[in-house]
């Protein structure tokens, strides 16, 4: 891919964070987010579905798609949420069959269903203690890795986190490092996580401190 390929997916994602923090509500959020990944990924249609209060269907609540007849149509559409993959899936055969006709209906060559990923950020952290009724984490079936930042409560190196998959399974291929440790092959990784503030020049003020 190259280097102009990559910096439209950044500049269409860097934009899409600007525009989640004016979202009135969740399913015009949805929309910038579905918008954002159809650009990103160079995909003729992106939608998002949110599981309806019985967890029994997915509902796409945004589409973003180069026809407005296939956007109207898909919009509202239902699956079945038992039939749905929990990892990521591109075999068409596998997917719901709502999905194989929206994929038909778009003359799509290549389908992709990708599962959730739980940003914890420093919520992850207090939720289960907070709200242990409320679901969340790997109790709903969709769910396929959490993360969350240790870095935000202090007392730890800045930047450190932590991410956690659900199965081998859920851990992409790509993001592991096969190494030569001592007369064997390991397999590690790593992975940034947000920005730490340790940098950031701090001054007493009135006694308080200004940042």
């Amino acid at each position: 891919m190259a280097v102009g390929e990559n910096q439209q997916e950044l500049d269409a994602l860097a934009a899409a964070g600007l525009a989640l923090g004016s979202a009135a509500n969740l399913g015009e959020a949805l929309q910038i987010v579905a918008e954002a990944a159809a650009r990103a990924a160079r995909a003729d249609v992106a939608v998002a579905r949110v599981a309806d209060d019985s967890a029994a269907r997915l509902t796409a609540v945004a589409v973003a798609a180069d026809s407005s007849a296939l956007a109207a149509e898909l919009a509202g559409s239902r699956i079945p949420l038992g039939g749905v993959p929990q990892h990521e899936e591109s075999d068409v055969s596998r997917l719901p069959e709502g999905v194989q006709r929206a994929a038909e209906r778009a003359g799509a060559s290549a389908v992709v269903l990708l599962p959730v990923h739980v940003d914890g950020a420093s919520g992850g952290m207090v939720a289960p203690f907070l709200d242990p009724e409320l679901v969340w984490d790997f109790r709903l079936p969709r769910v396929a890795s959490i993360n969350t930042s240790g870095h935000k409560y202090g007392l730890v190196y800045p930047g450190v986190g932590w991410i956690v998959w659900r199965d081998v399974d859920a851990l992409p291929d790509e993001l592991i490092f096969r190494v030569n440790y001592l007369g064997d092959t390991m397999p590690t990784f790593a992975l940034n996580f947000s920005r730490p503030g340790s940098e950031v020049r701090t001054t007493p003020v009135g006694g308080g401190w200004s940042l």
